[in-house]
């Protein structure tokens, strides 16, 4: 039970925040944050970097060759392909589910569209789920499993990161939570089959 702990804890959180999210806090924040003080933005954006899926595409595959060819540390190649395989994987999930859901982003939420408009590829109507939250708790379960000690830290960093969208007015809060979910899933059944 231990070892699902942030599994557990974690995939709660997601469903909880995603059903308070989208019936009380999505549309309540979103409009606040309009008016949240632009001097925050370069910092916000610096975490929202700091998870940015075209970062972690190029950066952990580079340290899997690398660490393939030159350390072959048995379980340092199974993080790393197990966290490449989860990214590859959730990265499908998301973009599917952005295509196929079309939920406008709330950056048009003065021009009164808001909700989901399915089947579309027009800009800006690819908010949930957001890619950059899957891909943070993506990182989260691969490094929870190899440093069980320190997962409240992971996923508090995480949180941080994920929550500067929400700030930057890019996503919803239900929006995140999907990510969460996602991200979370797609990477601890992944595990199940790496580990084997």
């Amino acid at each position: 039970m231990k070892k699902n702990l942030p599994f557990l804890f974690t995939l709660f959180f997601a469903i909880a925040l995603f059903f308070i999210g989208f019936f009380f806090l999505d549309l309540v924040l979103a409009n606040q944050l309009f008016f949240f003080p632009k001097s925050f933005h370069p910092f916000l954006e610096w975490l929202s970097f700091c998870i940015a899926p075209i970062l972690h595409f190029i950066v952990w595959p580079t340290l899997y060759c690398l660490s393939y060819f030159f350390f072959s540390h048995k379980k340092v190649l199974l993080f790393i392909k197990h966290l490449v395989l989860s990214l590859f994987v959730t990265t499908v999930i998301v973009h599917c589910s952005k295509w196929l859901l079309g939920r406008a982003r709330p950056e048009f939420l003065p021009y009164k569209i808001y909700g989901w408009y399915f089947f579309s590829s027009n800009y800006g109507f690819d908010s949930f789920p957001s890619g950059h939250a899957t891909v943070a708790f993506c990182l989260f379960s691969s490094f929870s499993h190899y440093f069980s000690k320190y997962w409240i830290y992971f996923f508090l960093g995480c949180f941080v990161c994920s929550s500067s969208r929400i700030m930057l007015n890019y996503h919803f809060v239900s929006d995140i939570a999907g990510g969460v979910f996602i991200g979370i899933v797609t990477s601890e059944l992944i595990w199940k089959n790496v580990k084997k």
